[in-house]
């Protein structure tokens, strides 16, 4: 029986939700941004965990929640993240906006500015500026920023330091900006290739680093 009135609750919870979703959409953000200025855990009375939006209690759990989903969609073939169709490949476990948006935050800050990343990787065609590669959404696109956020903090969230490139390219450039890139590649050519590339070739070259 207990299971049963569950269920009409349940049921219940979830027909006023659809009819009342904006509603209830804008109170619970502002339900959140009040508890942020208190420093109040979004899901319980307790404070919050310092520089965290919940409390560390609060924190364990839904990390144990997001990962018994997370293993149960795995198992079951569905995007890890919101369940929808995987579309990005056998062992991805994502579907292309989920993976956006994980790209977003990691390079942006904020799942939100996923369609900017998007829009990026459509204005270049899936073209690596640096390789000349296609670059493919899940296999070997990867997100660079032009000049490092390690040394330009100030650039870290800007779209416009921002550029995609193939992963591979993207792991040998590291923490260089374009410019150190280059003078380092131009002295690897002139140092390891000076037999093959010829002393006039070798002596431009040379000038440039």
């Amino acid at each position: 029986m207990k299971e049963t009135i569950k269920g009409d609750d349940a049921s219940r919870n979830l027909a006023y939700y659809r009819r009342n979703k904006e509603k209830v959409n804008a109170y619970k953000k502002e339900d959140r941004a009040r508890r942020k200025s208190e420093g109040i855990c979004y899901t319980c009375p307790n404070p919050a965990a310092e520089g965290k939006v919940t409390c560390e209690v609060c924190a364990i759990k839904n990390k144990a929640s997001f990962e018994k989903t997370r293993q149960r969609r795995i198992e079951a073939g569905e995007c890890y993240q919101c369940g929808g169709i995987p579309t990005l490949g056998e062992g991805n476990g994502l579907c292309i906006d989920c993976w956006y948006k994980k790209k977003a935050t990691d390079n942006l800050g904020s799942p939100s500015r996923w369609q900017e990343l998007k829009d990026k990787l459509e204005s270049q065609n899936f073209t690596c500026p640096y390789t000349g590669k296609k670059l493919i959404p899940g296999t070997n696109a990867s997100v660079d920023h032009i000049f490092p956020s390690s040394t330009n903090p100030e650039l870290e969230f800007e779209i416009s330091n921002v550029e995609w490139v193939d992963t591979q390219f993207n792991r040998i450039k590291s923490d260089l900006n374009p410019d150190q890139f280059f003078h380092m590649a131009v002295a690897v050519l002139v140092r390891r290739f000076k037999s093959k590339l010829g002393v006039k070739i070798t002596l431009l070259l040379s000038k440039l680093i």
